[in-house]
């Protein structure tokens, strides 16, 4: 799966987030996200049909080729836009930051399980390692950071 973010125009704020297969290069989905500056923010399960939207003061899970959000999404409640967004492999943990923090949750359950804070900017990148007991993060305060993530219960 592929995806991109855009706005109306160019200039736009991005609102959508158009999926494509990539394989076979067929669009797959539209789905719209609430403007944002700094997003949205997708992220790929490698195992299971799941990605992650994060885009505002939000994060979405979806079940490509539906469009329609399932009910376990994070709300910041005002703590600020999300800067980026991971998916473990099997798509059971999520991760996603807001400014230098980072937040750790299962994907299912809407659980946030910890939140890990060493940066002193924002967080620009996520990724997890295949076996998903490792976060790698990158930020704006020029670091790059190992995490060791706890197993969802």
């Amino acid at each position: 799966m592929l995806a991109t973010g855009y706005g109306a125009r160019a200039h736009d704020l991005a609102s959508a987030v158009e999926l494509w297969n990539r394989t076979t290069g067929a669009h797959v989905a539209q789905i719209d996200a609430p403007l944002s500056v700094k997003g949205p923010h997708v992220a790929f399960a490698r195992n299971v049909q799941l990605c992650a939207i994060s885009s505002h003061d939000r994060v979405n899970f979806y079940e490509p080729p539906s469009t329609e959000p399932l009910k376990n999404a994070f709300i910041t409640d005002g703590a600020g836009e999300s800067t980026a967004v991971a998916l473990s492999a099997d798509g059971a943990i999520v991760a996603f930051a807001l400014g230098g923090k980072i937040h750790v949750g299962e994907a299912k359950t809407g659980f946030l399980s910890t939140t890990l804070e060493k940066h002193t900017n924002d967080v620009s990148s996520l990724t997890f390692t295949l076996d998903g007991k490792t976060l790698i993060s990158g930020g704006h305060d020029c670091t790059v950071r190992e995490w060791t993530v706890p197993a969802p219960k």
